[in-house]
């Protein structure tokens, strides 16, 4: 039986992964790190293409935007309110798609905040051409976003002890 509606799954095989592209990718992500923790954005817009879209789910800018100034607004508002340090702990590339899965955790509005974040880039001609972000805002900062204690999510890729007694 085929459904009609399910693409050939052959789009979706992985591709190798452009060195290039994850060797920008590396650089946005300690800019975008670097922006989190300082406020200083600039470094990070820099690697921006003009003609960039993205899609985040942060209040006020949730959905899809489609300009570079749209994401530096987002940005200058962070710059504002945000302290946080985004700990990587996985890479996924596939082809000009580089992903970071990240521990993030520090003050939003002055308070407490810790989330698991994935952010995607897509690099095009030595420029970030795409990017979505994937937040959980499973814990955080009371009533800001979220729900829990800050900490909440810190062990999410702790697989040390996963309970399993077949290994």
């Amino acid at each position: 039986m085929t459904d009609s509606k399910v693409p050939d799954i052959s789009v979706f095989r992985p591709a190798p992964v452009d060195e290039a592209a994850l060797q920008l990718g590396l650089e946005a992500f300690r800019r975008l790190d670097h922006g989190a923790k300082s406020g200083e954005w600039e470094p990070f817009l820099e690697l921006l293409d003009d003609d960039l879209t993205w899609f985040a789910p942060v209040d006020g800018f949730q959905g899809l935007h489609r300009d570079k100034a749209s994401i530096a607004e987002l940005f200058r508002h962070h710059g504002a309110v945000t302290r946080t340090h985004w700990e990587l702990k996985n890479v996924v590339a596939n082809g000009n798609e580089i992903g970071f899965e990240s521990w993030t955790a520090g003050t939003i509005e002055g308070k407490s905040y810790g989330n698991v974040l994935l952010m995607l880039f897509v690099i095009e001609n030595d420029k970030i051409r795409h990017i979505r972000e994937y937040a959980g805002y499973i814990n955080g900062v009371g009533d800001y976003v979220g729900h829990g204690d800050a900490s909440d999510g810190a062990d999410a890729f702790d697989y040390t002890n996963t309970g399993r007694t077949d290994s």
